[in-house]
């Protein structure tokens, strides 16, 4: 019965993207990215530009960089900040991920192959580290 609505959910979803429906921006940021990557999708917010961009519009300020702490082998990418959702990839220790957004225990990330998730603020190479 799960399985048919989160089937349901995603048809609905994928509709209203072809469709452009702006319901799609209501979205928690962190579950309509994944939902745009599993479709194989480039999210709009990180489409490339044309370079050109809208006139009067100020480019956003670059994220910041995270570096994963040295002492990991690897560390996982969660799906929501929490260990008991998904893991949407693994990044060795040391790699560098953006920082989209952060809470008391976690870094919503995106990593250097644009997958976009949770880490552990512990997982995070800090200055005296």
């Amino acid at each position: 019965m799960l399985k048919r609505i989160v089937f349901l959910i995603m048809a609905l979803l994928l509709v209203a993207v072809s469709y452009g429906c702006k319901t799609i921006d209501a979205l928690d940021k962190a579950a309509s990215r994944s939902l745009y990557q599993s479709m194989g999708i480039t999210p709009p917010d990180e489409a490339a530009s044309d370079g050109q961009g809208d006139a009067g519009q100020t480019a956003a300020a670059p994220a910041e960089q995270l570096t994963v702490n040295k002492e990991f082998q690897s560390v996982k990418i969660w799906s929501e900040p929490s260990t008991n959702s998904q893991i949407v990839c693994k990044v060795p220790g040391g790699s560098q991920v953006a920082k989209l957004a952060e809470n008391d225990e976690w870094y919503q990330v995106r990593t250097q192959d644009n997958n976009s998730g949770w880490i552990s603020k512990r997982a995070i190479k800090t200055d005296d580290q």
